[in-house]
């Protein structure tokens, strides 16, 4: 899989493209879809190109802002044959990993995780920030491999099952699923 170094901001947009690239379709790149989309900077920040832009001065609202109805929209409209869906990070259960888990071993496509930055690399001053990585291998044990789009280290890294479940649950964040229809 080709991957993509996402622009601050930008980084599921990053990971859509290297996704939509893997299948075929080379026609978007993370600055198309932050226009389709939108996306949220903070003042005075711009993104060559991108002109779909929001401001806001509170950095849990800023980059993109994209559920699976607009994503699977986008993919009708475009004539992509993959659906995308959404599971919520349970705090009081750990069966989402075993769905992930069991999703991308059945190599249904793409599990992307949606976390905290801070909490998962021990940043406090990005606690609670939001952030994305594409699932690239799951370990029998507590690991899994990611691609991080960074843009700040971006790259192939191991972490902690349990250390990525406590990092979406610290957003409220989860896992998109993409799969072929």
């Amino acid at each position: 899989m080709r991957t993509v170094v996402a622009e601050n901001y930008l980084c599921f947009y990053a990971v859509l493209e290297m996704i939509l690239s893997d299948i075929g379709i080379d026609m978007f790149s993370q600055y198309d879809l932050a226009n389709r989309f939108g996306v949220v900077l903070p003042k005075g920040y711009h993104i060559l190109n991108v002109h779909n832009v929001s401001f806001s001065e509170d950095v849990h609202d800023q980059g993109a802002h994209i559920d699976e109805v607009k994503i699977n929209e986008f993919f009708t409209e475009n004539k992509i044959s993959l659906k995308v869906s959404y599971i919520a990070e349970n705090p009081y259960i750990d069966y989402s990993y075993d769905k992930c888990d069991n999703f991308f071993a059945k190599k249904k496509l793409y599990c992307v995780y949606a976390f905290s930055y801070g909490d998962l690399y021990h940043e406090a001053r990005n606690d609670n920030v939001g952030h994305i990585a594409l699932l690239r291998h799951s370990f029998p044990k507590d690991q899994i491999e990611i691609y991080d789009p960074g843009p700040r280290a971006a790259g192939i890294k191991i972490v902690s099952r349990f250390a990525m479940h406590d990092a979406m649950e610290a957003i409220r964040g989860g896992m998109y699923l993409f799969e072929k229809c």
